[in-house]
């Protein structure tokens, strides 16, 4: 299922640009993250910000396996 696609329009210019939307997907490796982007698909290769079991940010690069959620960012 493609993802849907929002619009804004620019205040000065009155262009329409995509908005960012923020998303909750569940990766090849089964980690689940969150991340603002315009689009995600499955399939996509994309970075996740985390934080390991010692509360340290880390960042992992995995496939989207299911996009669990879209909400506007």
């Amino acid at each position: 299922m493609p993802s849907k696609r929002y619009y804004i329009k620019h205040i000065k210019t009155n262009e329409a640009i995509e908005a960012m939307i923020k998303y909750t997907v569940l990766l090849s490796d089964g980690t689940v993250g969150d991340i603002c982007a315009e689009v995600v698909e499955i399939g996509q290769e994309v970075a996740v910000d985390l934080h390991d079991e010692n509360g340290n940010p880390i960042s992992v690069t995995r496939i989207v396996e299911e996009v669990l959620v879209e909400q506007d960012a």
